[in-house]
């Protein structure tokens, strides 16, 4: 990506994605057990910035979904699509949009990366 797609890129994450451990249950032979993975994710009513956040991520646009259920009025039923990136697709998102993220973000992103495990001073 080039720097202006990165603090593109950054700006809307800073505003409307969220940055959380991604978590499984794996069952093995010998037990089950959680798995926690770095997760990246953004949702808007704007399909074409989903459309491009999504190329940015490489990964999939998913949607539309329909807003119901609890915390939408009657009014706010916009269509709205959804894009995640985990594991190393996020690592790669999170590198390059660190940087211009403000300090909440930074420490969020830090938080995360330490509960995963793939941290390192």
């Amino acid at each position: 990506m080039t720097k202006a797609q990165d603090t593109w890129l950054a700006g809307l994450l800073e505003g409307e994605g969220t940055f959380c451990p991604h978590r499984t249950k794996r069952k093995r032979k010998y037990g089950t057990y959680i798995a926690s993975q770095v997760r990246v994710q953004i949702q808007m009513c704007d399909r074409d910035v989903m459309e491009r956040v999504a190329k940015l991520f490489g990964s999939n646009l998913l949607g539309p979904y329909e807003g119901k259920g609890r915390g939408f009025s009657e009014i706010n039923r916009l269509p709205f699509w959804v894009v995640s990136a985990v594991g190393q697709k996020a690592k790669r998102v999170i590198k390059l949009v660190r940087p211009y993220m403000g300090e909440r973000r930074k420490k969020q992103i830090l938080d995360m990366l330490k509960e995963e495990g793939s941290w390192r001073e």
